[in-house]
C-alpha cells in the first residue's frame, strides 16, 4: 500500500495524480465512453492518490476528500448509462427467448 512517506517515483502508476487527471479529462472529453474514470474511482476506494508535491512535513500530498467526491459524481452518469444499456440488452434477449 502506498504511503505518504514514499517518493513519488516509487508509487504505482494508478496512485499518481497526473495519470488520474488524464483519466478524468478523457472521461469528460469522450462523455464517459472511455471508462478510465473507473480506474481512478477504484484507486480512490482502495487507497490514496498522491500529488508530486510534499507538504510542510515532507510527506507527499494526497487528494482531498473533495477530489474523491468529484470523481465519484463524474462516474454516476456513466454507470447509469451502462446500466440502461445492460437492461436493454438483457430485456431484448429475454424477449427473443420468450417469443
Amino acid at each position: 500500500m502506498a504511503t505518504s512517506q514514499q517518493s513519488y517515483s516509487s508509487l504505482p502508476w494508478y496512485r499518481k495524480s497526473g495519470i488520474n487527471n488524464v483519466f478524468i479529462i478523457l472521461h469528460l472529453l469522450t462523455l464517459g465512453v472511455i471508462p478510465f474514470l473507473m480506474v481512478t474511482c477504484i484507486a480512490l476506494v482502495t487507497g490514496d492518490i498522491f500529488y508530486n508535491e510534499t507538504d510542510a512535513s515532507g510527506s507527499l500530498r494526497k487528494w482531498s476528500f473533495a477530489n474523491k467526491i468529484i470523481a465519484a459524481l463524474l462516474l454516476i452518469p456513466s454507470v447509469l448509462i451502462v446500466g440502461v444499456f445492460v437492461i436493454a440488452i438483457v430485456g431484448g434477449i429475454v424477449r427473443s427467448l420468450a417469443g
